[in-house]
């Protein structure tokens, strides 16, 4: 399954980079790819009942706010 969100707080390419590993470092990630300069995030993970929400929790956690997921 895929998810596209937009995401508001990363001030720079570490942030984008931070986000990225956050999500490689989940078992139910199988691939992510953070745009800094768009704000967006391109996550591919293995479809379970709460993934999409397990997946925005922890980009909240990190201190990110997840503005829209698609």
């Amino acid at each position: 399954m895929n998810l596209k969100i937009k995401i508001e707080g990363m001030s720079c390419e570490g942030c984008a980079q931070s986000v990225e590993n956050l999500l490689k470092a989940r078992k139910l990630v199988n691939a992510v790819k953070v745009n800094f300069t768009e704000k967006k995030a391109l996550i591919e993970f293995n479809e379970a009942s709460n993934s999409k929400k397990e997946i925005i929790e922890a980009i909240k956690e990190k201190g990110f706010k997840v503005i829209e997921a698609e």
